[in-house]
């Protein structure tokens, strides 16, 4: 799965030093049980290695000539703002050969986003629903994204999505997406200002989300930058940052999860690039992970966000520390 590299620094992975192309989109040795989310993978990574070719340099081809599915998908259930119909309806129009929903699962500490107790069972009789309706037209899938504080669901689903929201220290929940403002006052009540301190219990977290929930894809692994998009929260390159963000990545390649390429961030406005940023897209696939992608969808409207972009990305090849 990753070989010599996985005791590497993340640091190697930066832009810097002697040049070596490999292909951006690695693979390890798991393999997704639902065929629909592997047919995803399947396609994305077949498109990759085409682009990343270093024949053909620069080379802007779509994956597999089929069209794009999505499996991080919410709806009026949780902060979505479409009902599932209206996503499968649009799914549908879009040519997805397949739909995978994921509502946020139930934190009682904080319910103003989430599901319902209530609520996720109607979500999931809709959603089982809309799968025999659809059937032979586009598979539908029933997931949940599993938030990290979240109580394991006590249902059956095909796939979990497992993300931190939330980092806990001194018995207090400090959102790490809700602003800008109120992760900085957190930061600065909880951490005393220091910003790398919480990032690294945030990566903490981040590298037992596969103990934690027995996930089958990794939510946005860096959502905590999503405020940084002009680098003024903290440094991306940062020793404390990487080697955080490093033990998290080597944990969770021992699991059998798929980590996302997820432009929910640049579908709201909040970053021009997916997540994660480039120095951790990199080190993901030099130490062998697996992508898959991902819109984080919260309207009908995003349901593809720049999906069909990060298919057709000439990506950067790997550079190799000298």
């Amino acid at each position: 799965m990753g070989g010599s590299d996985r005791n590497h620094s993340l640091a190697e992975f930066a832009p810097a030093g002697a040049k070596k192309t490999e292909s951006l989109f690695g693979r390890n040795s798991f393999l997704p049980e639902n065929p629909a989310i592997a047919a995803s993978v399947e396609a994305f990574a077949r498109g990759a290695q085409r682009r990343c070719d270093p024949d053909r340099p620069g080379a802007r081809r779509s994956g597999s000539g089929s069209k794009i599915s999505n499996f991080h998908t919410h709806t009026v259930y949780c902060d979505g703002k479409d009902t599932p119909r209206a996503l499968a309806e649009e799914a549908l129009r879009l040519g997805c050969p397949a739909l995978g929903f994921s509502g946020h699962s139930y934190t009682a500490f904080d319910p103003s986003w989430c599901m319902s107790p209530e609520g996720t069972m109607e979500y999931r009789r809709e959603v089982l629903a809309l799968r025999e309706e659809y059937a032979g037209r586009m598979a539908i899938l029933l997931g949940l994204e599993q938030d990290y504080w979240s109580e394991p669901p006590g249902e059956k689903y095909d796939y979990l999505i497992g993300s931190v929201h939330y980092v806990r220290k001194d018995g207090e929940y400090l959102p790490v997406d809700e602003s800008r403002e109120i992760l900085l006052k957190g930061v600065e009540k909880l951490y005393g200002g220091d910003i790398y301190a919480f990032a690294e219990d945030y990566f903490r977290l981040v590298g037992d989300l596969w103990e934690r929930t027995r996930c089958r894809i990794v939510g946005h692994f860096d959502l905590l930058t999503k405020f940084n998009e002009d680098g003024t929260l903290l440094d991306e390159t940062h020793p404390r940052y990487l080697r955080a963000a490093g033990e998290a990545l080597d944990r969770l390649l021992e699991a059998p999860v798929l980590f996302e390429i997820n432009t929910g961030a640049m579908a709201r406005g909040y970053r021009t690039t997916p997540y994660p940023g480039p120095v951790l897209r990199r080190a993901i696939a030099r130490k062998g992970g697996t992508f898959i992608l991902s819109s984080d969808c919260h309207r009908k409207e995003q349901l593809l966000y720049g999906l069909a972009d990060q298919l057709n990305q000439p990506y950067e090849r790997v550079e190799e520390a000298p």
